[in-house]
C-alpha cells in the first residue's frame, strides 16, 4: 500500500484536468483514448466507467476511479491509482508510483525506477527496466522485476516472484510462495508458509523461514538456510554452504566443494561430488560423503555415515554410530558410544575410542585401534585395544 502522504498529495492537487476530446491517433494498449492529458503536469480523474487514459508527457497524477481502466502514464514521473476495477496500467518512461487498488490488475512500471503495488485482487506486477520496488498486496499475485536491482515483496496469499536479471531481493510473505531469483546475485526469503526458492545463476543467499521449504541454489556459490520446518536444500553447481536449521531436513551439496550443516532434527546429508565438509549437528543423521575427499562430523546422537568414494576423514562423535568408509583410503574415529566401523575398499585406519566397538578394516592394508572398552577387530584382528 502506498504511504498515506502520497495519497493525500494526489487528493490535494486541485480540480481535475478537463477531459480533452479523444484524438483518433492516440491509443493506450491498442484502445482509443477517452481521456487525454497535456504535455505538462495533469491531474486526471477518470469516471466510474471503463476509461482509456493517455496522460502524455509530464509528471502527472492519475486516478482511474471505478471501471476496468486502461491507463498510459507517458514520459515523466507519474503517480497513478487504478482504484476499483480490473485495470491495465502502463507507467511508461519515468520514475513512477503505481497502485492498482481493488480488482485483478495488470501493472507495468516501464522504464525508470518504479514503485508498484498490486493492492487487493490477483495482480500481475511487472517492474520492467530499472531498479524497482514491487509489492503484491492481498490476492494471488505474479511479480517480475525484469532488468535492474529490484526489491519484490509477496505479502498475503500465494504469490510467484521472479527477480529476472539484476541483483534482486525477494521476500515471499505470509503464504506458500514460489520465488525465482533469476540471473546475478540474489537474496531470497520465503517468509511464512511452505515455499519453493530457486536462486538460479549467480551467488545467491536463500532462507526458507517458517514452514517446510524447498531451496535450490542453482549455479554459483550459494548460501542456503532452511530455517524452521522440515526443509529440502540442494546446492546444485558451485561451492555452496547449506544449513538445515530446526526440523528434519534433507541437504544435497551437488557438484562443487560444499559445506553442509544439519542443525537440529534428524537430517539426511549428501555431499555429492567434490571435497565436502559435512556436520550432522543434533539428531540422528544419515550422511553420505559422495565422491571426493570429504571431512564428516557425525554429531551428538547415533548416526549412520557412509564416506563413499574418496579418501575420507570421518568422526562419529557421540552416540552409537555405524560408519562405512567406502572406497578410498579412509580415516575413521567412532568417538563416544558403541560404534561399528567398516573401512571398505582401500587402506584404512579405524579408531574405536571409548566404549565397546566393532572394527572391520575389510579389504586393503588396514590399521585398527579399538581404544578403551571391549572391542572386536577384523582385518586385521590385532591392534591396540583389540
Amino acid at each position: 500500500m502506498l504511504v498515506p502522504a502520497l495519497a493525500l498529495a494526489v487528493a490535494g492537487l486541485g480540480a481535475p484536468a478537463a477531459a480533452a476530446p479523444a484524438a483518433s491517433v492516440l491509443e493506450c494498449a491498442g484502445k482509443p483514448a477517452t481521456i487525454v492529458g497535456t504535455p505538462g503536469f495533469d491531474n486526471i480523474v477518470g469516471t466510474p466507467a471503463a476509461d482509456v487514459i493517455v496522460a502524455l508527457d509530464g509528471d502527472d497524477a492519475i486516478r482511474g476511479l471505478g471501471g476496468d481502466d486502461t491507463i498510459c502514464g507517458g514520459d515523466g514521473a507519474d503517480v497513478i491509482f487504478g482504484q476499483d476495477g480490473n485495470d491495465l496500467v502502463l507507467g511508461d518512461a519515468g520514475h513512477d508510483i503505481i497502485q492498482g487498488g481493488a480488482g485483478d490488475d495488470d501493472l507495468r512500471g516501464g522504464a525508470g525506477h518504479d514503485i508498484v503495488g498490486g493492492g487487493d485482487g490477483d495482480d500481475d506486477v511487472i517492474g520492467d527496466p530499472g531498479h524497482d520496488r514491487l509489492t503484491g498486496g492481498n490476492g494471488r499475485d505474479f511479480m517480475s522485476g525484469d532488468t535492474g536491482d529490484d526489491h519484490i515483496f509477496g505479502n498475503n496469499d500465494f504469490d510467484v516472484l521472479l527477480g529476472d536479471a539484476g541483483n534482486d531481493r525477494l521476500s515471499g510473505g505470509r503464504e506458500n510462495d514460489l520465488i525465482f531469483g533469476g540471473a546475478n546475485n540474489d537474496i531470497l526469503s520465503g517468509g511464512h508458509g511452505d515455499d519453493g526458492l530457486d536462486g538460479g545463476p549467480g551467488n545467491d543467499t536463500l532462507t526458507g523461514g517458517d514452514g517446510d521449504d524447498g531451496l535450490v541454489g542453482g549455479s554459483g556459490n550459494d548460501q542456503l538456510s532452511g530455517g524452521a520446518g522440515s526443509d529440502g536444500l540442494e546446492g546444485d553447481d558451485g561451492n555452496d554452504r547449506l544449513t538445515g536449521g530446526s526440523g528434519d531436513d534433507g541437504l544435497g551439496g551437488g557438484s562443487g566443494d560444499d559445506i553442509l550443516i544439519g542443525g537440529d532434527g534428524n537430517d539426511g546429508l549428501n555431499g555429492g561430488n567434490g571435497r565436502d565438509q559435512i556436520s550432522g549437528g543434533k539428531g540422528t543423521e544419515l550422511i553420505f560423503g559422495g565422491a571426493g575427499d570429504d571431512i564428516i562430523q557425525g554429531g551428538s546422537d547415533s548416526d549412520r555415515i557412509l564416506g563413499d568414494a574418496g579418501n575420507d576423514r570421518i568422526h562419529g562423535n557421540g552416540g552409537d554410530d555405524i560408519i562405512d568408509g567406502g572406497a578410498g583410503n579412509d580415516f575413521a574415529s567412532g568417538g563416544n558410544g558403541n560404534d561399528r566401523m567398516e573401512g571398505g575398499s582401500g587402506n584404512d585406519r579405524l579408531f574405536g575410542n571409548a566404549d565397546d566397538d566393532n572394527l572391520d578394516g575389510q579389504t586393503g592394508v588396514n590399521f585398527n585401534n579399538g581404544g578403551a572398552g571391549t572391542n572386536i577387530c577384523q582385518n586385521p584382528a590385532v591392534g591396540p585395544g583389540c
